[in-house]
């Protein structure tokens, strides 16, 4: 894989797959290269986003453009937010446009931008058929991105409070207070959500959320 001779623009990704030490790589992985044991994405420290954002655009203008639809197939398969993780890739990618064209891969930017629009609009068409489901199918899922995609559905801060509740208190039920969940638990993120919630209420203390 080639490296970049420039510093590339980094921007913060909310979530950013990456191969644990002693995995195999695979074609799709980012990481640091065999043996570059002087590069750290994060263990024990802050999180390296600028390691982060120059790997990933390394891996990117490496592929062919044949495996770039897989390659963010794969990343996004290792996300709670896949559309979040698609704009965060857009938004680095518009970054460091003028250096990527410099450096000769305008065709292939044009060509990923082009795929992370076919895909979030893909992934919004599942959402809204997933929003078309049932109340009692959905929240039996406990997917904080259907709880987000059903929430924008209320217009009231009580709906929205009110459904997040409910959905607290049914994973409780089914789960308990201390089931074991890798990163952020779904009980944290409905957590956060509340805590967004009511910080949006400060902000905008009218009734309907859209008003």
């Amino acid at each position: 894989m080639g490296k970049f001779s420039v510093f590339i623009k980094a921007i913060d990704f909310q979530e950013h797959p990456i191969r644990e030490d002693g995995v195999s790589p695979d074609l799709f992985d980012i990481g640091p290269d065999k043996g570059d044991v002087s590069l750290n994405f994060g263990v024990g420290q802050e999180f390296n986003h600028q390691l982060y954002c120059t790997r990933l655009l390394e891996k990117i203008v490496s592929l062919r453009e044949s495996f770039l639809s897989a390659f963010l197939d794969y990343q996004v398969a290792q996300v709670a937010q896949p559309i979040v993780w698609l704009k965060n890739l857009e938004t680095l990618l518009n970054a460091n446009v003028e250096e990527l064209i410099r450096l000769g891969h305008a065709s292939k930017i044009h060509f990923v931008i082009e795929l992370i629009e076919e895909k979030c609009t893909n992934a919004k068409l599942h959402n809204n058929k997933i929003s078309d489901r049932s109340f009692d199918d959905r929240r039996l899922n406990f997917d904080i991105w259907e709880v987000k995609q059903h929430c924008e559905t209320l217009k009231s801060y009580q709906e929205r409070e009110a459904f997040l509740l409910r959905m607290k208190i049914d994973y409780l039920q089914v789960y308990g207070p201390d089931s074991q969940q890798s990163g952020i638990s779904f009980l944290q993120q409905i957590e956060l959500e509340l805590e967004y919630l009511e910080e949006l209420r400060r902000l905008k203390p009218e009734e309907s959320v859209d008003e």
